[in-house]
Order: structure tokens, then C-alpha cells, then sequence
């Protein structure tokens, strides 16, 4: 007997419909706790904390965002003076991207709420099904990645 298709049960839905809940379940805590940051900035400020001075290019291809998303994203965190831009002497038709002090202080508000977040997530999970889980999304990312999908 054949398998009637479930498409909520296919695998491609289930990891984007899994991204979407986990991105907004991480706005609505920062909301929450009276932070104005979506996930899409989250994800433009965990890159500045391990890297800052970065092109927007750089930070569109690093959270593969359109260009044009992420000079939106960074108006509006510039206008909140979470980052700041300066162009780049090297090649002045680049601005480099740098958190202020604002921004840099974020780090030690948002994370904790971030890590509890994601501790609700894998709830249920063992270490072992975590690193399992982990492992495995790599390695299909990997595979679209180097077969230039995305």
C-alpha cells in the first residue's frame, strides 16, 4: 500500500517550518524582556561579536540574507546606535560595519535569553540527539552549499 503524502511531515518543511518557530520564539523573548532586536538583527549581532569591521556583503553572504534586506537591517540598528558604519579606506565604495558601545553591551543581555530559548527547543533532546541533530543539519547544509543552492 502506498504512503499518502503528508507535506507536514516532509523533510524540507519541517526544518523551515522548525526555523521560523525557533526565529520567532527568539523575537518574542527578546520582546519579552524589552529588546527591540528581531532575529535577523540577532544574527547580524553574533557576527559582529566574533568579527566586527566587516563589508555588508560580508554579513549578507555570512547569514544569507539579499543585500538589500541587510542595508535595511543595518539602517534600522544604525538608527538605534547598535552599530555604526565607516568606510572602508581600502576601497572607498565599502562602509565596514562596527557595533557601538550600545551594541556591545547587547552581548551579555541577549545571550542568556538566547541560550534559554534554545534550551526550550531541544528540551526533550539528549546531548547525544542534539549532537546527532546538529551534525546531521550540517552536512545538508553542506551538501546545498557546495552544490551552490544557496
Amino acid at each position: 500500500m502506498k504512503k499518502e503524502y503528508n507535506l507536514f511531515s516532509e523533510l524540507g518543511f519541517l526544518i523551515g517550518h522548525t526555523g521560523r518557530a525557533l526565529k520567532n520564539s527568539m523575537t518574542k523573548a527578546f520582546a519579552d524582556n524589552e529588546f527591540e532586536v528581531t532575529s535577523e538583527q540577532w544574527g547580524i549581532l553574533m557576527l559582529l561579536w566574533s568579527k566586527e569591521g566587516i563589508t555588508q556583503q560580508e554579513i549578507s553572504s555570512a547569514i544569507s540574507k539579499e543585500k538589500t534586506t541587510v542595508v535595511r537591517l543595518i539602517d534600522n540598528m544604525e538608527k538605534r546606535k547598535i552599530i555604526r558604519r565607516q568606510q572602508d579606506k581600502g576601497d572607498r565604495r565599502n562602509n565596514l560595519i562596527y557595533l557601538t558601545g550600545e551594541g556591545k553591551k547587547l552581548r551579555e543581555k541577549l545571550v542568556p535569553i538566547a541560550i534559554s530559548e534554545l534550551r526550550k527547543a531541544l528540551n526533550n533532546l539528549n546531548e547525544k540527539e542534539v549532537e546527532t541533530l546538529t551534525y546531521l543539519l550540517q552536512k545538508v547544509y553542506d551538501n546545498l552549499k557546495n552544490n551552490k543552492h544557496i
